[in-house]
């Protein structure tokens, strides 16, 4: 068979203005006028206890904007554990925490730093109403992650990542055309971007300080390769069409990262795609990496790596299906 693309180059700018201009702007129009969506983020309450899991109680009843509230367990009602719950919101297990103390005027919300201000403000109206349905004022805080870095730094790494993997694939596509003649070619490719994709990582980690200069580098690796392995993917099965395609699915969902919107908080149905993106994944790991919040569990790395197999078999399946190519 030849590597005449099955679908009409003309797609190209089509399906590149759909997946990356059409889509994501209809995801931030749609954000703009919802405006920020919770989806069960977690809330800790320290308190007395009768009073923490009334609290609680009528937090997890707010179902406009559903959070997970819950009571951080202490010894001693009249002294709050509010250095447990500051510990929770800067390690990132929880967004938010509510300090009651009785002893006070009011209560003391201690927010994210790393959380959007619209999500943070929201958190904040949200637990003030809780606040004042039993006659007490709330004064908000926000508290810095275990190493203190720029908000928007993971997802301009991203970002920048996602990039550096997409013009490398177009790279290798124009210069030795979008399938591999032979077997070993084609895992020359695999090697070549994912080497690449370990020099940008070593170079983001050095140049960006990160506290976990090891962990850093591999994220950024990793992601580099993905996207590029993704966009070979696309392109071996649609030609042109393949490489718009997948370039817009890839750089489209970076802008609102850019803007300091966090995808995790868009409405339905955006929220539960983004889940599924290798963008997020990234991002949640190198917010672990560089600011030390959250914990970077399996299913980030296990998203990546998914994503990974998915591209390297289409590839394997594309080169069977059509094994010649114009360039060897």
């Amino acid at each position: 068979m030849s590597d005449r693309p099955l679908l009409p180059a003309r797609l190209a700018i089509g399906l590149f203005l759909l997946a990356g201009v059409v889509l994501p702007l209809a995801a931030a129009v749609h954000a703009r006028v919802s405006g920020p969506r919770l989806h069960g983020e977690v809330v800790a309450i320290a308190g007395p206890s009768v009073v923490a899991q009334e609290a609680a109680r009528r937090a997890n009843a707010m179902s406009r904007h559903p959070v997970d509230a819950r009571v951080i367990a202490s010894g001693d009602d009249l002294s709050p554990d509010a250095d447990a719950a500051r510990d929770q919101v800067a390690s990132g297990a929880a967004a938010a925490a509510v300090v009651i103390d009785l002893r006070e005027a009011g209560d003391t919300i201690l927010v994210a730093d790393w959380l959007p201000d619209d999500v943070a403000e929201q958190l904040v109206a949200d637990s003030s109403a809780v606040s004042a349905s039993y006659g007490r004022t709330l004064r908000a805080e926000r508290v810095p992650p275990p190493h203190p870095t720029h908000r928007r730094l993971p997802a301009l790494l991203v970002a920048l990542s996602i990039t550096v993997g997409v013009v490398l694939a177009a790279a290798v596509s124009a210069w030795r055309g979008p399938v591999a003649a032979t077997a070993r070619r084609g895992a020359a490719r695999l090697a070549g971007t994912a080497a690449a994709g370990c020099v940008v990582g070593a170079l983001v980690a050095t140049l960006a300080g990160a506290d976990r200069p090891l962990e850093t580098a591999l994220t950024c690796a990793v992601t580099v390769a993905v996207s590029a392995w993704l966009v070979l993917a696309a392109e071996s099965v649609l030609g042109l069409a393949g490489l718009g395609l997948a370039t817009g699915l890839l750089l489209g969902p970076v802008a609102p990262l850019l803007g300091g919107a966090d995808p995790a908080y868009l409405p339905s149905p955006w929220w539960e795609v983004d889940r599924l993106a290798p963008q997020q994944a990234a991002l949640r790991l190198l917010q672990h990496d560089l600011m030390g919040i959250g914990v970077a569990g399996v299913r980030s790395w296990l998203l990546l790596l998914a994503w990974a197999a998915i591209a390297v078999l289409t590839l394997v399946a594309a080169r069977q299906e059509r094994p010649a190519t114009r360039r060897p």
